[in-house]
């Protein structure tokens, strides 16, 4: 079968909105209380509905990545969607029947829906490039006249001997979304197929008979005359195939659904993430919450709604590291805020002398420093005691909403603020990862420098002998893919003259730190010169590879920060071993970034003793480095 891009894109959305809809209820499930805390309500005012049992969803497997299940003609018969029902039927009785009449099923028969995403499976049915024409099923052509329509086209001939026949094509084994929708009312089966697919043909997975329609890639199954899975030709095929696992993560979100005491229920079986394949980006601090197994969303919807999420968690202690994960991030949370709000108050004050009054002009910012202030000290109440309970290895919010309009408003202020820490974290390690592979490339561009010319560059070099010219990292710039930039420097002028200053501008982006900002023309990455360190002043002090006796791998090449430099001027860090070391750190930054002398990237922390960082910048001292490296 085709790998077709739509059903892919389809496949990634419903994933994504699965993904979303768990996050957006985790992170925001039930905190209006920052909206409504005067008139909040215990969760227990609120009883759980008892709704019609849905045994459609025990198809669900309970090891499945996930599903959402929706209650929809309950929903459509709460307070909460009064507004709407009532609009709906202004249209009248004779409109809602010629709805009704036109489609099969009766779109007024549709009870509940469930999107399931399980691993998608491999595919090997027949490709057709033209479309596929299939034979009606006995008796239906016959009732409505119909004369039949034309047989498949045959199969191709087989190979000529010798010739070994090109292996069936596979799509790819990606995650696989279907969706089971059950009706309220019999429909039939051949008028849903016919008017959906009526070039679809009979197929059997296991003992199951499914109709699969090969020009659309669309397949739907029938278990009875009220309910029907719809999905992908192969995905269908895969899920008919495999027996439904009743013990998994996802039982007991299943086995709630089907109960009938919830509207809605979201689960995803995030315990398929193994957690040394988390991205790099996410804080070690954070990681705990990310250990869940299964993360369930439940509400109850009426005049307001009763919202509980749930992550499970391997053991009792998992959770507990996981609930204590989340208080940190939300005390960290509070931290950040403060430092916000005096922004905020800084926009509602102006920076008049406050006995003037202030321009009309700056009203907007002034009213959104207003706002922001309010804002934030919801927030910061919030963080202050946020309503987590454990209960063995769950870790669980529950919460009454008052009404719809302010539980999408709760989830979106408690996104911000518990996420405000994390985005912090992760923008922060997300930068110093983009500056290790700055230095990286740096390093390998010294390296390849040191392979062509035997040694490394100068730290000031010019083709005019005694003159002070340019930096190493012009030097470099055949070496980093900037060889056009390279050839409109002369070389004979220092870096200041009125054809190099031209040049400063034209910085590339290799030469600006990720981790701080400097002014545009402006780099952090700077060598060590003299006092035994790789470089030195005089060139021919400048070692090379093989004359740097402490190991390449225990000195240190190029380092970053201080305070940033013209990237073409000669300006380095001056070392002297019996002096204190010049400012290498990072503004605000925990330590910094280095590439040592073999190419590797190393973080050094501002807690690493100066002894230590200076016997890594010398190449010859003889000895080893402190414990603290």
């Amino acid at each position: 079968m085709r790998n077709h891009p739509a059903r892919s894109r389809v496949g990634r959305a419903a994933i994504a909105l699965l993904g979303g809809l768990l996050v957006g209820g985790w992170v925001g499930g039930g905190l209006v209380w920052i909206l409504n805390r005067n008139k909040y309500k215990d969760p227990n005012t609120v009883a759980d509905v008892a709704l019609a049992k849905a045994e459609e969803v025990e198809m669900v497997p309970a090891d499945a990545m996930g599903f959402v299940h929706l209650r929809l003609a309950d929903l459509w018969k709460t307070e909460s969607a009064a507004e709407l029902r009532k609009l709906v039927e202004k249209a009248g009785p004779d409109a809602l029947k010629a709805l009704d009449d036109g489609f099969v099923p009766a779109p007024s028969s549709v009870d509940r829906a469930t999107i399931v995403v399980i691993k998608g499976a491999p595919s090997r049915r027949p490709v057709f490039d033209t479309p596929f024409v299939a034979p009606q099923p006995k008796g239906i052509g016959a009732k409505k006249g119909g004369a039949g329509v034309p047989p498949p086209p045959p199969p191709p001939p087989p190979p000529p001997k010798g010739v070994v026949a090109p292996a069936p094509k596979e799509s790819l084994s990606e995650p696989t979304v279907f969706a089971i929708l059950s009706f309220s009312a019999p429909f039939d089966a051949d008028k849903v197929r016919l008017a959906n697919m009526p070039t679809a043909i009979e197929e059997v997975a296991g003992e199951k008979t499914f109709w699969f329609d090969h020009n659309s890639d669309l397949a739907v199954y029938f278990p009875s005359n009220q309910v029907m899975v719809i999905g992908t030709g192969s995905g269908l095929d895969a899920f008919l195939r495999r027996p439904a696992a009743k013990d998994g993560p996802l039982a007991p979100a299943i086995k709630l659904a089907a109960s009938g005491q919830r509207h809605l229920i979201a689960a995803a079986n995030i315990g398929q993430v193994p957690t040394d394949k988390l991205p790099i980006g996410i804080p070690t601090e954070l990681r705990p919450i990310l250990r869940a197994e299964s993360l369930t969303l439940g509400a109850v919807v009426g005049n307001g709604a009763k919202v509980d999420v749930r992550a499970s968690y391997k053991d009792d202690a998992a959770a507990a590291d996981a609930e204590k994960a989340l208080r940190a991030a939300a005390e960290e949370g509070r931290n950040k805020i403060a430092e916000m709000k005096k922004d905020m108050e800084a926009s509602l004050k102006g920076k008049g002398d406050g006995k003037s009054p202030r321009p009309f002009k700056q009203l907007p910012e002034a009213v959104g420093g207003l706002v922001g202030i309010g804002a934030m000290n919801s927030l910061d109440e919030w963080l202050a005691d946020p309503p987590l309970k454990r209960e063995g290895n769950e870790v669980a919010v529950t919460a009454t909403l008052n009404s719809l309009g302010s539980a999408y408003a709760g989830v979106l202020a408690l996104s911000i603020g518990t996420m405000i820490p994390a985005i912090d974290k992760v923008r922060d390690a997300a930068a110093r990862t983009a500056d290790s592979n700055n230095l990286r490339e740096l390093g390998l561009a010294m390296q390849m420098y040191h392979d062509a010319m035997g040694k490394f560059p100068a730290t000031s070099w010019s083709s005019k002998p005694g003159q002070t010219g340019l930096s190493w990292r012009v030097a470099l710039l055949p070496y980093i893919e900037q060889g056009a930039l390279y050839n409109q420097f002369k070389h004979d002028e220092p870096w200041d003259s009125e054809n190099n200053k031209k040049l400063i501008p034209l910085m590339p982006k290799l030469f600006a730190s990720p981790q701080a900002a400097a002014e545009p023309g402006k780099t952090y990455y700077k060598v060590f010169v003299g006092g035994g360190a790789i470089f030195d002043r005089d060139p021919s002090k400048i070692r090379r590879l093989a004359t740097i006796p402490d190991g390449t791998s225990n000195t240190i090449l190029i380092a970053e920060g201080g305070d940033p430099v013209i990237w073409t001027k000669p300006d380095d860090f001056e070392f002297d071993p019996k002096k204190p070391l010049p400012n290498i750190w990072l503004p605000n930054k925990p330590g910094i970034n280095v590439v040592l002398a073999d190419g590797a990237v190393r973080f050094i922390n501002r807690s690493m003793s100066e002894q230590t960082l200076k016997l890594a910048i010398q190449a010859d001292d003889g000895q080893p480095l402190g414990k603290d490296w």
